[in-house]
């Protein structure tokens, strides 16, 4: 389940990314002030441009996890892929809907205390979604995740501003970010690639395997 989760994860922070740095789509008022509704339960109201954003890497994910499964007879013989792609996007829709409870309440409870908190606790995420507003990093407030991430932004600021001194809203800007959004979603996949191998090795063999041979013995004369 914490490998299933951490699949999620990688999606949905990727698409953070894409909303706040790489495609600037979500959340922009939010961003720039705190009291400003994104995701919220109680208002009705989610992050601009995460429809764009989430929708398209749900489909982009959900690809990459058939393909890989199917193209791997190791992968076949521990998951279904369809099963798979379908609890992908169930953990997405239960993250999301967690994070819409939580989210208007991360404002509220938030302190500097909170930063010694253990990690996936509420203290936890909170302090590290109020970081995030400060500093920008800290997509996921997943520890595993985090430093990649963070790393990343800082790579996509420097290169960018320093390396290839760019401004925004011109053809070597969306150049730029499209192939930077390219390369991070290869890295995501690869990501996922290991995860997925990972659950194969403590998956029993041929748990995959096993409906269909019991249906080839029940359609035996």
């Amino acid at each position: 389940m914490y490998i299933l989760f951490l699949r999620c994860k990688v999606m949905l922070t990727h698409t953070h990314f894409e909303q706040d740095v790489t495609f600037m789509t979500g959340a922009i008022i939010h961003h720039a002030e705190s009291k400003s509704p994104a995701l919220n339960l109680e208002k009705g109201t989610i992050s601009q441009g995460y429809l764009l954003c989430g929708m398209a890497n749900r489909f982009f994910y959900s690809l990459m996890f058939y393909l890989i499964i199917t193209g791997s007879p190791r992968l076949r013989a521990a998951f279904n892929p369809w099963v798979v792609v379908a609890l992908l996007n169930l953990a997405i829709w239960f993250v999301v809907s967690t994070v819409k409870h939580k989210h208007p309440l991360y404002h509220v409870v938030a302190t500097p205390e909170m930063v010694n908190a253990w990690p996936y606790t509420f203290e936890s995420r909170a302090y590290k979604h109020i970081m995030h507003h400060d500093t920008g990093e800290s997509f996921s407030g997943d520890p595993l995740l985090d430093p990649l991430f963070d790393w990343q932004l800082h790579m996509f600021g420097r290169l960018h501003n320093s390396v290839l001194k760019l401004t925004l809203n011109t053809p070597g800007h969306f150049a730029f970010a499209t192939i930077f959004d390219h390369m991070s979603g290869a890295a995501c996949v690869a990501m996922m690639f290991l995860y997925l191998h990972i659950g194969a090795c403590i998956t029993p063999k041929g748990a995959a395997s096993v409906p269909n041979a019991q249906a080839k013995k029940t359609k035996a004369p």
